[in-house]
């Protein structure tokens, strides 16, 4: 895999990526001998060895890092290594082509391709020390992490700290996965009382011994965070899925808990957005999406567009 995309951007980019770089990062899925950073040294071996700079971290990441580092690094393109909120068995590669977001045809077909006539070694990967690829690697994971803090803070902060900090009370989960060091880091910019945490699921752990299936939109995932929750007379809830690019929460009121499905968290953010900005702005929204968004965008001025499912088709919709 690695080294037909590797091929593809040199047929792409030439000489150009050689210069560039691609950014790889992996979450902490293992098992066996198999893990996310077994094939991510794999990788950085393949493009180390054709002369492409490989931009990485030095522990995990979670998944929105990389496509923001192609952004912030002028990168070609862009690898994570995960399987996002799939069984624990699983594992996988999400690709970002240099415009930050995942590719869509004709990249995938392309890369199919390629990556089929490229099928046989290149080299002999296993005489290359495991230390290599890291000595070679760019290690940008505190400059891209404070990016990012900065980027995010810049672009959604609006309140005093004083405000913020009467804040009601937050339980959080990080499902076993990444999100416990950077979600808590990033709720610390917006002056964000800090949240309490579900301490059995806090800490990365590829065998997931707390969840059956590590979605938090699963029915039942959100169990232990909801008892801990009612045990510390806390409302809220916020959990993200594994690889942090997923999110969900849920309030306590009169009837019990509410879990909020993606339509009703994605309206509160968009309704947020809209009265929170000005200037030229665009509501975008999937088709399997609720038409709130449609209407929600009349009642205030906004333009509203549609694409097929996925937030790569999002990212990748252009409009005049």
């Amino acid at each position: 895999t690695a080294q037909g995309i590797c091929e593809y951007l040199l047929q792409q980019f030439g000489e150009d990526v050689k210069k560039r770089g691609v950014v790889v990062g992996y979450d902490h899925r293992a098992l066996g001998d198999l893990s996310s950073k077994s094939f991510f040294l794999i990788t950085a071996k393949v493009f180390q060895q054709k002369g492409i700079p490989v931009y990485g971290f030095n522990s995990f990441a979670f998944t929105p890092l990389v496509p923001f580092s192609i952004s912030a690094y002028n990168c070609c393109a862009g690898i994570m290594i995960t399987a996002s909120h799939n069984p624990a068995a699983d594992d996988g590669y999400k690709i970002y082509w240099e415009n930050a977001c995942q590719i869509i045809s004709p990249h995938d077909k392309n890369i199919s391709a390629c990556i089929q006539a490229n099928l046989a070694p290149w080299t002999d990967y296993a005489a290359i020390p495991a230390e290599e690829p890291l000595a070679k690697m760019i290690d940008i994971t505190e400059s891209a992490v404070a990016k990012y803090m900065a980027y995010t803070t810049a672009l959604l902060h609006r309140n005093a700290p004083e405000t913020n900090a009467r804040c009601p009370a937050v339980m959080y989960t990080a499902m076993h996965g990444v999100g416990g060091v950077f979600v808590r880091e990033l709720l610390s910019h917006f002056h964000l009382p800090p949240v309490r945490v579900v301490q059995a699921q806090l800490l990365p752990d590829p065998t997931f011994p707390t969840v059956a299936f590590p979605n938090p939109e699963e029915k039942g995932a959100l169990k232990l965070a909801l008892e801990e929750a009612d045990k510390e007379g806390v409302k809220y809830v916020f959990a993200t899925d594994p690889d942090a690019d997923r999110f969900i929460c849920a309030e306590r009121g009169e009837k019990g808990w509410h879990v909020f499905k993606g339509d009703e968290i994605g309206a509160i953010f968009g309704y947020y957005m809209c009265t929170h900005t000005s200037g030229k702005r665009c509501l975008v929204n999937s088709v399997v999406s609720s038409r709130w968004f449609v209407r929600m965008g009349e009642q205030l001025g906004v333009r509203c567009e549609q694409t097929l499912t996925g937030f790569k088709w999002m990212g990748n919709k252009q409009w005049e």
